[in-house]
């Protein structure tokens, strides 16, 4: 190995070592030192939701006192990359609904990906208890999208007493489905229930009854926090229930049509964990895990805990100590929700501080662990940040940016709870190639990075300079005329030769990410020189259609519609 490649390498190991070091620290190219606080409505506010558009613009939900009234009511902001208010989003940065007359509280939000917006909990017209369900959608500028539901809103009432979306996922077919918690009216008891609606808000009748599926109507406690929509399609739902006297983290798996719980799961489709709370998050991991988060109060406070479960309902005893991860910092540690990074490591977050008013101030709380549940202490100094900002606060949501950078959001409390959002720095290197993702184009493929070595003609940018290297492949089209039909292609591509050609080795379709749609085949040719290729089952974009001769490359580019 030369000098100039032995420089290279160790300078990059130094640049590596000190990314790493900045895992989990507040990041200060983000509003004022890494922390973002804003009181929106100049009253009482809460930040319970965040999300990410594609230009790096922040999304965040905040319910607050935004009329003069006592109460909440709706509220959705936007912020520049940097951490900044962005004046250009709705009304100078805000989209406010509702009056003085009504209520609200919102609960979830997600970016979709054509940037529009969705939110969801509960509104009450005339600011009584009464609570029906809200979604609200809205344009990526902030403004109501008016072929959702009536004008952007969709107000839907369960029950007689107050009902709310605690959290939603989109499914395979736009469809929205949400779970939450029904109040009996005139009782202090509560229902589960999961709802779905269509892509345009109008409720789904063909799911559960009329499009609403409500268990354990038992005069007991019981509140669905998040749900997810696993790859059969099924739903589960997170919370709490109270079978035993104690409230317990519970999670339940529903059939995709909503007809009842599914009684291969657990115990009959429910689950209640041998801890006391409230299952507050839940992320169906990639490598199949279904994970909860919540606090275990015990006569100390309460311990945040990760609990893992087969999609049957059997704890995974290979994750953490026999399926629970638990840490201990302070009186009180609660998780709120989790999140999984693209290299399948686990962030937990939500708050850790003294009991009541007692020291140390409840404080923005993250703690990170891989896959298996072992803590991962590259993430501030042991595995773990506490960000105290006032004298209360904790951290209601969490994504993820572009470049892996970590945001949460929530409220923190001084003279008012203000919303509030921070970031930390953040390495992420899902190939394991050296790069992290602000760096890599493609952090999923080894081959591809800044320091790779360029191919030439196959339609990838290995070294991430923004184009592929292209070099002349004149005289195989010379050999080998080729068209391709129809482009824009909907489902059978169409690859025609002058003649039976046995030139041709293999034909492969590549994305525009560099990733294989659909792998390299040999054709077979009898007595037509046309080739078929089905791409009716590929999302819509550009691919790049690479024919491998004896003599070299061919590519092609077609745009699937």
């Amino acid at each position: 190995m030369n000098l100039r490649i032995l420089t290279y390498f160790i300078f990059h190991w130094l640049l590596i070592s000190t990314v790493f070091g900045q895992s989990g620290y507040l990041d200060p190219s983000f509003a004022d030192e890494g922390i973002m606080t804003w009181n929106v409505s100049g009253k009482q506010d809460n930040g319970h939701g965040i999300g990410v558009q594609s230009d790096g613009k922040i999304v965040v939900a905040s319910s607050g006192e935004f009329f003069d009234i006592f109460g909440f009511n709706i509220g959705v902001v936007r912020l520049t990359e940097d951490g900044n208010i962005d004046s250009t989003f709705a009304d100078n940065g805000r989209f406010l609904f509702g009056d003085e007359f009504s209520s609200g509280f919102i609960y979830h939000l997600e970016v979709l990906a054509d940037d529009k917006i969705l939110v969801a909990g509960g509104y009450s017209v005339d600011g009584s208890l009464n609570q029906e369900l809200i979604i609200i959608k809205l344009l990526a500028d902030g403004t109501p999208d008016t072929s959702f539901g009536d004008d952007g809103v969709v107000l839907q009432q369960i029950d007689d007493g107050e009902d709310y979306i605690h959290s939603f996922v989109i499914d395979y077919k736009d469809r929205i489905v949400a779970g939450g918690t029904c109040n009996i009216a005139g009782s202090v008891y509560s229902k589960n229930f999961v709802a779905r609606f269509e892509p345009n808000g109008i409720v789904d009748t063909s799911f559960a009854d009329n499009g609403v599926f409500i268990w354990n109507d038992n005069d007991n406690y019981n509140d669905v926090w998040d749900v997810a929509v696993s790859e059969d399609r099924a739903i589960f739902a997170s919370g709490r229930g109270k079978p035993f006297g104690t409230n317990r983290l519970s999670v339940y798996k529903i059939l995709e049509d909503g007809s009842s719980l599914d009684s291969t799961f657990a115990d009959n489709g429910e689950l209640f964990a041998p801890f006391q709370g409230t299952a507050y998050g839940m992320v169906i991991h990639s490598n199949g895990n279904i994970l909860i988060t919540g606090p275990n109060y015990n006569v100390n406070g309460a311990d945040l805990v990760v609990l893992a479960y087969h999609q049957d309902g059997t704890a995974n005893t290979d994750f953490g100590q026999d399926g629970v991860f638990m840490i201990d910092v302070n009186a009180n540690d609660i998780g709120l929700n989790l999140i999984e990074q693209p290299d399948g490591k686990i962030i937990a977050f939500g708050e850790s501080g003294g009991q009541l008013f007692s020291p140390p101030p409840r404080a923005f709380f993250s703690v990170r662990m891989d896959e298996d549940g072992i803590i991962d202490e590259t993430w501030g100094d042991q595995g773990y940040v506490v960000t105290e900002t006032g004298w209360m606060a904790w951290a209601s949501d969490a994504t993820i940016q572009d470049d892996g950078k970590i945001l949460l959001a929530g409220l923190s409390a001084e003279d008012n709870n203000d919303l509030q959002v921070v970031r930390y720095g953040n390495f992420i290197d899902t190939d394991m190639d050296g790069y992290g993702m602000e760096e890599d184009c493609n952090d999923l493929v080894f081959e591809i990075n800044p320091g790779a070595e360029e191919i030439a003609n196959n339609g990838i940018d290995e070294d991430c300079d923004g184009m592929d290297l292209l070099v002349s492949n004149a005289n195989v089209e010379k050999e080998i005329d080729v068209i391709i039909y129809p482009n824009p292609v909907e489902g059978e591509l169409l690859i025609k030769l002058p003649e039976i050609n046995q030139e041709v080795i293999s034909i492969e379709i590549i994305d525009g990410s560099g990733k294989t749609a659909l792998p390299a085949s040999r054709p077979v040719f009898n007595q037509d020189p046309t080739i078929r290729i089905n791409m009716a089952d590929l999302p819509s974009g550009l691919y790049l259609i690479s024919i491998h001769t004896s003599s070299g490359i061919i590519n092609k580019r077609v745009v699937k519609s």
